[in-house]
């Protein structure tokens, strides 16, 4: 199985786990609803989202 993982990404400090999501839309979804909660309707200077998709259950490696 497939999912989408949702990482805030900021410059120079790395990424933070938002949620790991069944669909790319649905990840979309969750960044959009992410920043309307969180952050007034826009992300910081130097935030941006990334979705990763990865295989559930893999055998351990270095993602990224």
């Amino acid at each position: 199985m497939t999912v989408f993982v949702l990482l805030l990404a900021t410059d120079y400090e790395g990424e933070m786990l938002l949620g790991v999501y069944s669909s790319l839309g649905r990840a979309e979804d969750a960044s959009r609803v992410w920043v309307e909660d969180q952050r007034s309707g826009e992300l910081h200077g130097g935030e941006h989202f990334e979705i990763r998709e990865t295989d559930l259950d893999a055998v351990a490696h270095y993602h990224w």
